[in-house]
């Protein structure tokens, strides 16, 4: 009940109602998506002020693009997360949004999506760890070894034989 509490509190979502109602809110409000999730959301709404305090600056809402891909780039660089958690913490972001009111906030960005397209490039060329040799067979990384492929310069025969193979897998 108190960690509930401190999430929705934490967010400032209760902020503006009588104290009296506060910890009615915060139970339904809480209420209205799985555990598993205000765990994710209260893990990227930390983040988020692990940002601000990395990038010595206060942050207003509704939260400018400037901010989200710094954001994005500190999930990535700096906290060294993975392509995927980071856009479901920027996902976090957009519901926390819509939750303070403002809804129609853009929480997309080009700029953003080419940061989060880079970052997969990288892992996806990265070498493999210890315990992830062996990749699961995916469309960006078969078009990033068709590139690679095509770019090889081998013979055509070649290149269909690794292709074919690649697919087969």
């Amino acid at each position: 009940s108190q960690d509930r509490l401190k999430v929705i509190q934490t967010a400032g979502l209760v902020s503006g109602v009588p104290s009296s109602l506060r910890e009615g809110m915060a139970r339904l409000i809480y209420a209205s998506l799985a555990r598993s999730t205000w765990k994710k959301y209260g893990s990227a709404w930390a983040a988020l002020d692990d940002y601000q305090a990395y990038a010595n600056r206060v942050l207003q809402w509704p939260l400018t693009m400037d901010t989200l891909r710094g954001y994005a780039v500190y999930l990535l660089t700096v906290r060294g997360l993975k392509m995927s958690s980071a856009r479901a913490y920027l996902s976090s972001l957009s519901c926390l949004h819509g939750l303070k009111g403002f809804p129609n906030h853009k929480m997309d960005d080009d700029l953003v999506r080419v940061i989060m397209r880079g970052a997969e490039n990288l892992q996806m060329s990265a070498p493999p760890t210890k315990e992830n040799r062996r990749r699961v067979m995916t469309v960006p990384l078969l078009r990033h070894m068709g590139h690679r492929l095509a770019s090889s310069g081998w013979e055509k025969e070649a290149i269909q034989t690794i292709w074919a193979a690649s697919l087969a897998a």
